[in-house]
């Protein structure tokens, strides 16, 4: 994939659990060759924001692009299927 994209990853109050899933986000996505810039935030700064796609440990409000559970992410269990659905995501997106 050569776009690079935004991607937002929110939690509740921007410290500890949004700062997990980034840094593991960021590496897994590395890995796989994919460029991204990495917006963390408060899930009430979101609208401040115009990411691709949206990574989340809370509920999120519709934000106007597809949102992803970022729970896996942060027990580090069970990863693959978020995964998949967010390369499925940026995939349609290069397309």
């Amino acid at each position: 994939m050569k776009k690079k994209y935004s991607i937002a990853i929110c939690c509740g109050a921007n410290i500890a659990t949004s700062t997990i899933v980034t840094n593991r986000v960021k590496e897994w996505l590395t890995n796989e060759g994919i460029r991204a810039e990495f917006i963390k935030c408060k899930i009430n700064e979101l609208p401040n924001y115009k990411p691709d796609i949206v990574i989340s440990t809370t509920p999120v409000p519709d934000p106007g692009c597809p949102v992803f559970n970022g729970v896996p992410f942060v027990t580090n269990t069970n990863t693959g299927p978020v995964k998949q659905q967010i390369l499925d995501c940026l995939k349609a997106m290069e397309d």
